[in-house]
């Protein structure tokens, strides 16, 4: 992939006449055979059994079988991912040279800010792709599916309240000052955002001021505390692990949308073009 980016970076610097000797139409079929191109990573997902076997026949032609693992490594997915994000980043260079070699109306300025929303939010999806990963390692408290996440956060809660019943009232005050309220809220998305990236342990922003809490407390009451502290520190853990899991997946839905809603600007582009370039 970083090669295509290189010539994709070789071919902007040596472009400057392109678009004055492709025209309109010459770089507006190329950006549109880039986007179909990088519509088949989609296809390829959603056509799992079609592909392999249309790998399967390729594979069996005369003089193929000694390509296959190749072949059978070409087609993961991961190879696709990458081949996906290159050829969406090297759509870039076509539409630039559109953009100057054409002018158009509302429809063609809408398209334009669609198409850079599907190469942003592709660039961002594809370093959190990535990156992401990495940094769910470092949580200690980590689950795959958001539904999840919320069920233990509830029974962490539920325990906490559990502990209190029937204790001394400098316990109940403390819990209710210090360690119910990062309980019962959402973790602030600037503090989750910032542990992402230094991808540091979010224990701090739960044991944060605790400790003048648990100052007066006696010797059974403070080890109560500790242990409140800690399912404290557990939830912040499940608010980075379900910050992580919304961000991994966001960006796939503003994606998505702005995926349909070029598709369908480009149909619309594509007709006024042939329309009123046929009268």
């Amino acid at each position: 992939m970083a090669a295509w980016l290189v010539a994709g970076g070789v071919l902007i610097a040596a472009s400057g006449r392109v678009p004055e000797v492709l025209g309109s139409y010459g770089s507006g079929f190329v950006l549109l055979g880039g986007m179909l191109a990088a519509a088949l990573y989609v296809a390829r997902r959603r056509g799992l059994l079609l592909f392999l076997g249309l790998i399967r026949t390729v594979s069996s032609l005369p003089g193929m079988r000694a390509f296959q693992p190749a072949i059978i490594r070409a087609d993961r997915l991961r190879v696709w991912r990458s081949a996906h994000l290159a050829v969406g980043i090297l759509a870039a260079v076509p539409l630039w040279w559109h953009v100057r070699a054409a002018r158009g109306g509302l429809v063609e300025e809408v398209l334009l800010w669609t198409v850079l929303v599907v190469l942003l939010t592709g660039v961002l999806g594809g370093l959190l792709q990535y990156l992401m990963p990495l940094s769910m390692m470092f949580l200690p408290e980590r689950e795959v599916r958001t539904r999840d996440v919320k069920e233990r956060r509830r029974e962490l809660y539920v325990n906490a309240e559990e502990k209190i019943l029937g204790r001394s009232e400098e316990l109940v005050e403390a819990y209710l000052a210090a360690i119910r309220p990062t309980l019962e809220t959402d973790t602030a998305w600037p503090r989750l955002l910032e542990a992402t990236v230094r991808r540091s342990e979010p224990s701090a922003l739960a044991q944060a001021g605790t400790w003048r809490a648990r100052e007066d407390l006696d010797e059974e009451d403070a080890k109560t505390f500790d242990e409140l502290t800690a399912l404290a520190t557990k939830k912040t853990q499940l608010d980075l692990n379900l910050f992580h899991l919304q961000l991994s997946a966001g960006w796939l839905e503003v994606h998505s949308v702005a995926v349909l809603l070029t598709g369908g600007l480009v149909v619309l582009h594509l007709v006024a073009v042939l329309y009123f370039g046929g009268l």
